[in-house]
């Protein structure tokens, strides 16, 4: 697993937001390439990537992660987003999780809900061969691609 954490300092200038999801997405994508998944040829489907986010109540989520990671999807290539957001609902999270794969997504990217039940998800999408980045929150248990967050540390300091 790769623990990446973009400058601390830049939290507070709101680039940083843009530069995790920026990674998260680099990321992504970099594990479904290296699945020898992200190939696409003009005549192929496009690449699916879950994108799983715990609540609406944040207004980040909807106003600014989600609109930001699809543009920058969009922008790399031939791939879908598959969007979810569980509404601070584990077991919908869960849910969610379980459709995208039965959907086809080749990578999911999760933000979870609660980072101990969402170990489940990530045993699910590794039974499958399905690569996941932690978003923001880390996920105990289950065998992570990448950890995709800001310092905790450096923010409480600042």
């Amino acid at each position: 697993m790769t623990f990446l954490r973009p400058r601390a300092h830049a939290m507070t200038d709101g680039r940083s937001g843009r530069s995790r999801w920026a990674i998260a997405v680099a990321l992504g994508l970099l594990v479904a390439a290296s699945a020898g998944l992200a190939g696409c040829s003009a005549a192929a489907d496009s690449v699916k990537i879950a994108l799983l986010l715990p609540d609406s109540k944040t207004a980040r989520y909807a106003a600014f992660d989600r609109p930001y990671f699809e543009q920058r999807v969009a922008e790399l290539g031939k791939y879908e987003v598959l969007y979810s957001n569980a509404d601070q609902d584990a077991a919908s999270q869960q849910s969610q999780a379980e459709s995208a794969i039965a959907a086809g997504a080749k990578v999911l990217v999760l933000d979870p809900v609660d980072s101990a039940a969402a170990a489940s998800i990530v045993a699910a999408a590794n039974a499958q061969g399905i690569p996941v980045v932690a978003y923001d929150r880390f996920i105990t248990g289950g065998r992570l691609s990448f950890y995709v967050s800001f310092d905790n540390e450096k923010v409480g300091s600042l």
